[in-house]
């Protein structure tokens, strides 16, 4: 894992696995990252297995390795839905 910091303050963790090869990121100040983060992060949920992905409805998602895909609305806020 490797964070970076941009100019006006938001901060970025990308994760590696040897599982995908490639990086996905997490945004550590929005509601999935913080969620991710305050649950324990990897420990409990596993390396990011998609990075956050935006959908139709509004929703985004993201799926990591140990199985939980954690959803965000606007309605919801944020919810592990597996």
């Amino acid at each position: 894992m490797q964070k970076f910091a941009l100019a006006d303050g938001r901060r970025f963790a990308f994760y590696w696995t040897p599982r995908h090869h490639r990086t996905h990121v997490v945004w550590e100040a929005g509601a999935i990252g913080g969620r991710f983060t305050a649950a324990g992060g990897t420990a409990r949920y596993g390396f990011p297995d998609t990075d956050e992905v935006s959908h139709p409805d509004g929703s985004v998602t993201v799926s990591f390795t140990k199985g939980a895909v954690v959803r965000w609305t606007a309605e919801g806020g944020v919810q592990r839905i597996r």
